[in-house]
């Protein structure tokens, strides 16, 4: 959410805001931070708005830290989850392979004997 869509709900709805955003510091080095606004009054009972504004980017390094942790962890075990159908659909498929070789390719002593091979007339 933008500051200025935090701040109009703010004043609409008189609830606490918190948003998160990026800015620059004078000398030009970016920086996250969180913005935390509510609606007050001042001396005369005019609602003004309230803000304090933190410093979360250790924060968000840390967060973003986890999240490529979790990222790489998640990826290890889907190549590991693809190595073991690998591993099941090649002993299907050389399962598979040797029943049709046993259909295929008559047993060996049935040529053993001359008589099988040659037929008299």
């Amino acid at each position: 959410m933008s500051i200025t869509t935090s701040a109009k709900r703010l004043f609409e709805t008189n609830a606490t805001q918190v948003c998160e955003v990026r800015l620059k510091r004078n000398g030009g080095l970016q920086f996250w931070a969180q913005i935390v606004s509510t609606v007050a009054q001042d001396a005369d009972g005019a609602p003004l708005c309230r803000a304090v504004l933190s410093d979360i980017t250790e924060r968000k390094k840390s967060q973003a830290i986890v999240a490529e942790e979790e990222l790489r962890a998640l990826s290890r075990k889907m190549v590991l989850s693809q190595e073991e159908e690998l591993r099941c659909l090649c002993r299907e498929m050389i399962l598979f392979l040797e029943g049709e070789r046993k259909k295929a390719v008559p047993r060996a002593s049935r040529f053993t004997r001359p008589e099988n091979y040659f037929h008299s007339t």
